[in-house]
């Protein structure tokens, strides 16, 4: 009896072994794209993706896709979110882990798990940033003067700097603000800017208010037109301060709107620059500035070449792709062309071939592409090696008679 038991335990052991094994070959679990490693700054928001690789029928449930940190499991609320995708064409799940407001203890292994096995993809998170944040048009040096017999002071203003950072946001701080009163003589005017990681960067100029009269005149000169600076919106130009010719107290310098090297945005931005008689133009100049993008964007995820397995039988198969994505330096709207104008997924027959091009264009019509084939092949099934087999056969059979009919011959 204890025999005739085992028999039947060692049956049903064997049995699971099979069954789980053809779950495992069929099935697996896989980083999206292949991206297992994330890398960054403590304090952003990041998202992980995994992908079951089953092929189940439209009513099929979806798979339990289950994420862990170091082992722990995850669930969806907090700082965590769990999303599961189904594409009903394609027949694949996907799960998305949004971390937010990422912490240094968040840093680590994190495991995806399903369907036969599971992947892990790295989340590698850094504090390191000494890099302070970079000033745009700071002001020059403000020079005013006042008539005789006015009050000894002036009501001075001026366009605000501001700055950009790797780590935004960024905090700013002054000393004194536009339409200030200024007394006569200098006064030093800083704006302090820190990003989060309190690096700080300063933007300093004089306000000066003068005694006496002027009769002045001025003129300026356009700067050459410059491309932004890689990866970036903007362009650094350095323009020349024109230079004042006063009939009483001889040439000084002209008060800018921006000083002489600054970032400057694309297109095109007036600098005004004035020589003034008491806080009011006596004469003034423009220059223009101008900032062009070269840039192409840079384009994600662009598939490549594949092709399609359709089963010998079959009249045509489904071809799908993950989109790709773009983005530009300049920060403005990527426009996409399709051609031809399809969007996954699509039939494809045997033999066919079909050219996919995406083109990305940014505000200054820089334009980068995507590009891949599709191709629908054979496959896909072991009956289709009755496609194979056949001429083979046919051809042999052919050998065959040839050799026996010239051997009667003789």
């Amino acid at each position: 009896m204890n025999s005739i038991m085992f028999m039947h335990l060692a049956f049903i052991y064997s049995l699971v072994v099979v069954l789980v094994a053809a779950v495992s070959a069929q099935f697996a679990v896989i980083p999206v794209g292949g991206i297992d490693q994330v890398t960054g700054l403590v304090g952003e928001d990041y998202i992980l993706r995994c992908e079951q690789t089953l092929r189940p029928t439209a009513d099929d449930p979806a798979p339990d896709l289950r994420w862990s940190f170091e082992t722990v499991a995850i669930t969806d609320g907090g700082k965590y979110e769990i999303n599961l995708k189904k594409n009903e064409s394609a027949k694949y799940f996907m799960s998305a882990l949004t971390i937010k407001n990422s912490e240094l203890s968040d840093d680590g292994d994190y495991r995806c798990d399903g369907l036969g096995g599971g992947t892990t993809i790295s989340l590698e998170l850094s504090l390191v940033d000494s890099t302070a944040p970079t000033v745009v048009i700071c002001p020059t040096n403000i020079f005013r003067t006042l008539k005789r017999g006015d009050p000894p002071f002036l009501m001075i203003s001026w366009s605000p700097p501001f700055a950009i950072d790797v780590n935004p946001p960024v905090t700013s701080s002054t000393t004194h603000q536009p339409n200030s009163v200024f007394s006569i003589g200098t006064t030093t005017v800083t704006y302090t800017f820190l990003d989060r990681f309190q690096n700080a960067a300063f933007c300093r100029f004089n306000v000066t208010v003068l005694e006496g009269t002027m009769n002045s005149s001025v003129s300026c000169q356009n700067p050459a037109s410059v491309t932004t600076l890689p990866g970036n919106s903007v362009g650094e130009v350095t323009i020349t301060i024109p230079t004042c010719q006063d009939s009483e107290d001889g040439p000084f310098p002209a008060s800018c709107d921006s000083s002489e090297t600054v970032f400057y945005p694309i297109g095109s931005t007036p600098v005004t620059c004035t020589c003034s008689d008491n806080g009011l133009a006596s004469a003034r100049c423009v220059i223009t500035v101008t900032v062009s993008d070269d840039e192409l964007p840079v384009v994600s995820y662009c598939p490549t070449s594949f092709t399609v397995d359709i089963p010998g039988g079959a009249s045509d198969g489904t071809a799908n792709w993950d989109i790709p994505t773009a983005t530009d330096n300049s920060g403005g709207m990527v426009d996409v062309t399709v051609i031809p104008n399809i969007s996954p997924p699509i039939d494809i027959s045997v033999g066919r071939v079909v050219y996919v091009q995406y083109f990305f264009t940014d505000p200054s019509q820089n334009a980068a592409q995507c590009q891949f084939q599709i191709r629908g092949v054979i496959g896909g099934s072991s009956s289709n090696i009755v496609y194979y087999i056949i001429p083979v056969v046919v051809v042999v059979m052919l050998v065959f008679v040839g050799i026996v009919i010239f051997i009667c011959r003789r």
